[in-house]
């Protein structure tokens, strides 16, 4: 996969990440040039200077609500601070799967997990 790189502001989302264990970045779509493919990708965060390995989805999220916009999210693994409001480089790394709607938050979640050690085996730091 040829590498997409997007960047942008982080903007509060819905919270719906935070209340699983799993608080994204939320990139303001409108400062991005291109969308990528909608999908769950393993991904490289830089954050003031510093990279992080994350997973980022890209897409709607069907399994927590039926709203029709596009986001792009990054969960950032082993990072734990507030960056609202700052500037954030995402880096789409590998295609790790498309979207599904799951039966429960606890199987999503259970997905979500699974995805971030895909993340750390596959991406170096």
């Amino acid at each position: 996969m040829e590498e997409i790189v997007l960047s942008g502001t982080v903007i509060h989302g819905r919270g719906r990440g935070k209340q699983m264990g799993i608080p994204t970045a939320n990139i303001d779509t409108t400062e991005c040039e291109v969308i990528p493919p909608i999908g769950v990708y393993a991904s490289y965060a830089m954050v003031a200077g510093v990279r992080y390995r994350g997973i980022t989805n890209v897409g709607r999220r069907p399994t927590v609500d039926d709203d029709e916009d596009i986001t792009i999210e990054t969960y950032i693994l082993d990072f734990d601070r507030d960056i609202y409001g700052e500037r954030i480089e995402v880096s789409l790394e590998i295609y790790l799967r498309g979207l599904h709607k799951f039966n429960s938050i606890d199987e999503l979640v259970a997905q979500l997990r699974y995805d971030c050690s895909c993340a750390k085996e596959q991406l170096v730091l």
